[in-house]
């Protein structure tokens, strides 16, 4: 996600690994990444035989914002709660009013449809 100055690829819960300049794989604990793109990710979790989701939305640079800062807010998530993380930092913003919570990643695949 991007709020045009700033990207971050927040992957709760999930296994992602950014790479850093030394070529060393580097979890972080909030599960957020700066300067990763969704290439990076698209490729890490092709790489397991991970299905792997896009979906794109436009949003605002003031909605990105909220979104940027409830990342930081909520953090990460340990394994199995990555639907419910995902929802908590998007939930009623913009494109996202009309989420309903879920745990299920296929359940918020859907509503994101």
């Amino acid at each position: 996600m991007t709020n045009g100055v700033d990207s971050i690829l927040y992957d709760p819960g999930g296994s992602f690994r950014q790479v850093d300049d030394y070529g060393v794989n580097v979890h972080n604990s909030q599960d957020a990444y700066s300067g990763s793109s969704v290439r990076d990710f698209i490729s890490y979790n092709k790489s397991k035989d991970v299905k792997v989701s896009v979906q794109t939305f436009s949003l605002s640079v003031n909605q990105a914002n909220l979104i940027m800062n409830n990342i930081d807010v909520r953090g990460g998530a340990p394994g199995g709660l990555c639907a419910s993380a995902v929802y908590d930092v998007i939930k009623g913003i913009g494109p996202f009013k009309g989420l309903k919570h879920t745990y299920w990643p296929p359940s918020l695949e859907e509503q994101l449809k």
